[in-house]
């Protein structure tokens, strides 16, 4: 079975312990420390329970119209680039679907 057509429960138990092990997720608010060129998430709630609660420091800065969050972690240095997602357009989506759907 493939991951892509069965989705999470279809996966082997090497590609759920792969992706477990590569997936990093938290969600909560954030703050912005100019002076420091840092941004600090303030986590809610993440995918190990143990981050919960606390403040995760990333230095920013802009390069090539992307946004570049670095960190140093216990698990060593990450970092995170973010790019600006294009102006939403229903109707060139449409037509990208109908491409798609023409194709099959």
């Amino acid at each position: 079975m493939s991951w892509r057509r069965c989705g999470w429960r279809g996966a082997s138990g090497a590609d759920a312990g792969r992706a477990f092990k590569e997936y990093f997720g938290y969600f909560g608010t954030y703050s912005i420390d100019l002076q420091r060129h840092a941004v600090v998430h303030h986590v809610d709630g993440a995918w190990f329970p143990n981050v919960e609660g606390s403040d995760q420091l990333r230095r920013f800065r802009f390069a090539g119209g992307q946004l570049v969050l670095d960190a140093d972690t216990e698990w060593g240095k990450v970092r995170i680039i973010w790019r600006r997602a294009t102006v939403w357009n229903p109707e060139e989506s449409n037509a990208q679907l109908d491409r798609i759907s023409d194709r099959r």
